[in-house]
């Protein structure tokens, strides 16, 4: 099997996927089972701003490099100097402002008690940063068997450390470190498979071409990323039993699975419509949307009704008979994790074919919707209340993402 193709990408990157799928449950398994349901629930709330934070890492300049690796391969040494010099920026100004105004950052989640934790969590800005700037170099590239080597060592490195440090401690702090220090492997090899040439002082770097690029998709990335892990936040906030936290924490968890096939998707199709879209092949670029849309209903479906069907045994056997609560919330939210993921895939693909202000105007819409449901629906239905926003916005970014789709084709 040729290992540009898609095919292939789509295999290999699955597999680490998988490998991801079941590291990431064991993670949260042994933590929800030695911090129990109050420390799990601030562990996740950090570990969502954590990713938030990821996102703007990862959805900037990586994703640009990606997208212009796979356009134009024969200036991929320039393109991968830039993408350094630009990352480099761009760690330095995250890690400031986060390590700066940890206590801003943990008034606005709504509790204090984080601010030290986010600071912990700071350490990792570097790490990930760099090497998500290389995974997406070697995806541009189609390395898709490198690139799911360093995928799945950061996903084998989240359970060792995490089983590590809390076997020295059993501590908050440590389960924090943990995820937080987690990249450093992947991270050195991904730099040693790219071999960026790192120049300490670039004035020839297309400034305004990575930024009309990269701050459309950033915009949609985070925003998108905020709409989903909000609901940590606003629970947080709105309930008075800091338990429901851990308990929705729980049933989020399990209902990620449904993204990891999704994500897969998305990630090796991303070069593969932008290199045909280019080229003008709109019947291969019709083709690949028509089977990646297919294929994510495929698995979407039968999870979302396993859930529905084996929802109390699946809480009791992976958390325990502590987190049953978080059973009431599965279902529903299960639903609105699959609805999330394909609204997600659709405005990749509205990316990757060059629209990237529309897949923003789609996310600032969303955003707004996801505020205002969480806002109305949290303080009266709580943990239930989360999972109805999250289907509600997402199933009006289909909604919306289609028709100004449609409209776009129209006015051609």
């Amino acid at each position: 099997m040729n290992r540009t193709s898609l095919k292939f990408g789509v295999s290999v990157l699955f597999l680490s996927q998988l490998i991801a799928i079941v590291s990431g449950y064991l993670v949260n398994i042994f933590l929800s089972r030695v911090l129990g349901p109050e420390d799990y629930g601030k562990y996740s709330i950090v570990f969502s701003f954590i990713s938030i934070v990821n996102i703007v890492l990862s959805s900037s300049i990586p994703q640009a490099i990606s997208k212009f690796i796979s356009e134009k391969e024969a200036d991929k040494e320039k393109i991968k100097s830039d993408g350094v010099y630009l990352q480099s920026w761009l760690i330095f100004l995250t890690f400031i402002i986060v390590f700066v105004f940890s206590r801003s950052i943990s008034l606005i989640i709504g509790d204090e008690n984080l601010s030290n934790l986010i600071r912990i969590s700071s350490i990792t800005i570097p790490l990930y940063g760099f090497y998500i700037f290389s995974e997406r170099v070697l995806n541009g590239l189609r390395m898709f068997d490198k690139q799911s080597v360093i995928n799945s060592i950061f996903a084998i490195s989240k359970l060792l450390l995490a089983i590590f440090l809390l076997k020295i401690e059993n501590n908050l702090n440590f389960a924090i470190l943990a995820a937080t220090i987690s990249p450093f492997i992947p991270m050195v090899m991904g730099l040693f498979f790219t071999k960026p040439k790192i120049i300490s002082f670039k004035k020839n770097v297309q400034l305004k071409k990575y930024l009309n690029f990269s701050l459309p998709f950033f915009t949609f990335s985070i925003l998108t990323n905020i709409s989903l892990n909000s609901g940590f936040f606003f629970l947080n906030h709105f309930s008075a039993e800091k338990d429901l936290v851990g308990y929705y924490s729980a049933a989020f968890r399990i209902t990620q699975i449904i993204g990891y096939l999704p994500t897969t998707i998305s990630v090796a199709i991303f070069p593969a419509i932008s290199n045909s879209f280019s080229s003008s092949n709109l019947f291969l670029t019709k083709k690949y949307i028509k089977k990646s849309f297919l294929l994510i209903l495929a698995s979407i479906i039968p999870i979302i009704i396993f859930f529905y069907l084996f929802r109390e045994a699946l809480i009791k056997i992976l958390f325990g008979a502590e987190y049953i609560n978080a059973m009431q919330v599965l279902t529903p939210l299960s639903v609105g994790v699959g609805l999330f993921f394909a609204y997600n895939h659709l405005l990749t693909i509205i990316s990757s074919i060059k629209r990237q202000l529309l897949s923003m105007k789609i996310s600032i819409i969303t955003f707004f919707i996801s505020i205002l449901s969480n806002l109305i629906l949290i303080p009266k239905y709580q943990m239930i209340g989360t999972a109805y926003s999250v289907i509600i916005f997402s199933s009006l970014g289909i909604v919306i993402g289609l028709i100004f789709m449609y409209n776009q084709k129209a006015n051609k």
